[in-house]
């Protein structure tokens, strides 16, 4: 996992959904692609990512631009890379993407993790797994320490969590079962029903870690 280099631009939680309610995915072999594509993407388009989790039918990110547009750009390029190689590889036409996605900036740093943990506790909410890191198709295993992700770039926010990846680990996963989980989740979907305008902060409760 990377350290980020500072950004001019507030991270933003990113949602691209498929245009139909039905899977965007044959097989794990397209999920893989569509990682590989996402980290090309983010790559040439100057995205920092914090945190990700790829659905059955949507893609939901926490991700810090570098420049005013790379947020759409990145999103674009990697969507339609998918699309050509669903195609090529499967001899159809691929599941469409909807044309729009919804991104919420996250203004003030205290609420970050708030919005770090909802992306990761997905599956969780969508009742596809009981535990976040049961689901294989996410950031969690990186930032819980499991297992080398070149995706991510962590944020000085999930850095601060402690001094070590062993601590920083730890405490993150104390702060995803903890009991604001379920309501920070309310509060950010109402927010993505309704997307604030511009530079509008994401409104949850900044966490309370505890340092033993």
């Amino acid at each position: 996992m990377r350290h980020p280099p500072l950004s001019p631009y507030p991270p933003c939680l990113v949602r691209q959904r498929a245009r139909h309610p039905a899977t965007l995915f044959v097989d794990d072999d397209d999920r893989r692609q569509l990682l590989a594509l996402l980290h090309s993407a983010l790559l040439k388009h100057g995205l920092l990512l914090h945190a990700y989790v790829v659905m059955d039918d949507h893609l939901h990110l926490l991700a810090t631009p570098r420049t005013g547009d790379g947020v759409v750009r990145a999103l674009r390029a990697c969507c339609a890379a998918y699309s050509r190689a669903f195609s090529q590889r499967h001899g159809r036409p691929a599941p469409q993407w909807q044309t729009g996605l919804q991104c919420l900036p996250v203004q003030d740093p205290a609420y970050l993790l708030g919005a770090h943990r909802h992306v990761e506790r997905g599956p969780v909410h969508a009742r596809a797994v009981e535990h976040p890191e049961q689901h294989a198709w996410s950031s969690i295993h990186g930032n819980l320490g499991l297992r080398e992700d070149a995706l991510l770039t962590a944020h000085p926010q999930y850095l601060a969590l402690g001094a070590d990846t062993q601590e920083r680990a730890l405490r993150y996963a104390a702060f995803l079962c903890d009991g604001t989980a379920h309501a920070d989740a309310i509060a950010i979907e109402a927010l993505a029903r309704r997307p604030p305008a511009l530079g509008a902060a994401v409104t949850l409760r900044a966490p309370r870690l505890s340092r033993k």
